[in-house]
């Protein structure tokens, strides 16, 4: 199983779907599921309730493909409550994976634990916890070594580098050549929608805020084309931010609002919680005090679950400096001193 595919490819999977109860539609449900689930985590969870009931009723599948479709659907599970910034579910979800399928050296075995470790990388993440972050990646490149899916390892590589303390350009010049769009578009569409978005963080972090833009637009539309929503909102904002770093606060309210949207479309509790202080701090900078207010209200009741995370920091922060916009030294002192007392 790949771990993502593009739209066209899932729209013509759920098209394959057969009417009929049986091997072919189980493994064809697990597969939606899992594909669906950086799209639309209800309908991926859907499918994937679908294909439990089924896996109950299907007798003619041997014990160790009943286990990697039970697996995957665990992923499924642990991929969605990742997203829906459940971390200690999708934690559990993705260690069950692990402990089931860890000592086997089979090749599916190798991609259902490169996936479990892909997923806790993304929980450590959540949890700024980079030195346990970089491990899991590091076991998920060795897993996906071992099964010898390319992509698999080759998209750890890009986020490590992406991550660290400064662009690691020197890493993936040497994996991947230097940046060079064309020979970007060749590679595998989920690959260069990784490539793109590393050559613009490293574009903004050179302070050249118009190639950043450039390269997020690219890793932007492969995103969408690849059903990777959290990444497209991303670099919704990333793209925001670059406008606003060029004094464009006008586009970069545009292009944060689209990745609003996509989050709200979605459910996504941190993604609608970013994106809402994200776009209140372009409110700010626009002088638009009252709706600054309002999104940022709207952002700490979509965090309210989340008040350990980083997101919810930087609302407190931000919250901090329109209070003092607003000549609200109260306010203010108050959104400092709790930003002081966070986590």
């Amino acid at each position: 199983m790949e771990i993502l595919i593009t739209a066209e490819q899932l729209q013509q999977l759920q098209e394959q779907l057969p009417p009929l109860p049986g091997v072919a539609r189980l493994q064809t449900l697990q597969a939606l599921a899992w594909y669906w689930v950086e799209k639309d985590t209800s309908t991926a969870l859907n499918f994937a309730h679908q294909a439990q009931d089924l896996l109950s009723i299907v007798h003619e599948l041997d014990a160790t493909s009943r286990q990697t479709i039970n697996a995957r659907i665990q992923l499924t599970h642990a991929k969605a409550a990742w997203l829906d910034a459940d971390l200690k579910s999708a934690a559990r979800f993705a260690q069950t994976v692990l402990q089931e399928n860890q000592l086997e050296c089979a090749q599916h075995n190798a991609l259902l634990c490169a996936d479990a470790h892909h997923v806790l990388a993304m929980v450590c993440n959540e949890q700024s916890n980079s030195a346990q972050r970089n491990e899991h990646w590091q076991h998920c490149i060795r897993y996906a070594q071992l099964a010898g899916d390319a992509l698999r390892s080759a998209l750890p590589l890009v986020y490590m580098a992406m991550r660290a303390i400064s662009p690691d350009k020197s890493l993936i010049t040497r994996e991947f050549g230097a940046y060079d769009a064309q020979a970007i578009t060749a590679q595998h569409p989920v690959l260069a929608c990784w490539l793109f978005d590393f050559w613009g963080v490293a574009a903004f972090d050179e302070g050249d805020y118009a190639a950043s833009i450039s390269c997020r637009q690219f890793a932007y539309e492969y995103a969408m084309t690849t059903c990777q929503l959290p990444r497209a909102i991303m670099c919704c904002l990333s793209i925001g931010m670059c406008y606003g770093n060029l004094n464009d606060h006008d586009a970069a309210l545009k292009w944060k609002q689209r990745g609003l949207q996509l989050a709200q479309e979605c459910a996504w509790p941190s993604s609608m919680g970013l994106c809402l202080v994200s776009c209140g701090e372009t409110l700010r900078q626009l002088h638009q005090f009252a709706a600054a207010r309002t999104v940022l209200q709207q952002a700490f009741s979509a965090l309210n679950t989340l008040p350990q995370s980083r997101y919810y920091a930087l609302a407190l922060r931000h919250g901090g400096f329109l209070a003092l916009d607003e000549n609200d030294t109260d306010l203010a002192l108050y959104s400092f001193q709790a930003l002081l007392q966070h986590p």
